[in-house]
């Protein structure tokens, strides 16, 4: 199926996902709490997970290499913990980093997947990050195989092996100078 537009009910939507159909499902919306309940309603599963695009001194940003792709660090909001914690502990558990400091709030994005026979709607709430360049280590009980600097103006590599999600909160990250 080719980027074209389509205009499905959302619990069709869901079920094609499902089905392997449809790969992706893109949203537009102004009432985006609104669509997010009932997709979650429609999913039947939340995960609530946080995440960052970390620079360094020398404008430099931290990626992860898991399931053959690059990504960001990023992982699951415990119970009682804040997004912002959980983006800081997830970073340092997920690269080795000994101290990353939040700086703001870039953006949230959403994910539906399907896993083992369950749709699931993942909010990820994403920070701009910094810390020093530090010597870096993938969590391989994550299935991450590479923790990597890579240059900010020099992404081509990431941008040809990554998510659509990623590229969007990289976009974001990048419009703003580094602090």
């Amino acid at each position: 199926m080719n980027n074209a537009e389509l205009h499905i009910p959302l619990a069709k939507a869901i079920q094609q996902l499902r089905e392997g159909s449809i790969h992706a499902l893109r949203l537009i919306a102004n009432e985006t709490d609104l669509v997010m309940d009932a997709i979650a309603a429609a999913a039947g599963n939340y995960i609530a997970a946080a995440g960052g695009v970390v620079f360094n001194k020398e404008n430099e940003i931290l990626f992860i290499f898991r399931r053959g792709m690059w990504d960001l660090p990023k992982g699951k909001i415990d119970a009682g913990e804040t997004a912002e914690a959980a983006a800081v502990r997830e970073i340092m558990e997920e690269t080795g980093l000994d101290k990353v400091t939040l700086d703001y709030h870039l953006m949230d994005t959403y994910h539906i997947y399907d896993e083992a026979g369950r749709t699931i709607l993942k909010r990820t709430f994403w920070y701009r990050m910094h810390a020093d360049k530090q010597p870096l280590l993938g969590q391989l009980e994550e299935g991450i195989t590479e923790a990597a600097w890579k240059a900010a103006n020099g992404l081509d590599e990431v941008y040809n092996n990554t998510h659509e999600n990623i590229k969007l909160v990289l976009e974001a990250a990048l419009k703003v100078s580094n602090p």
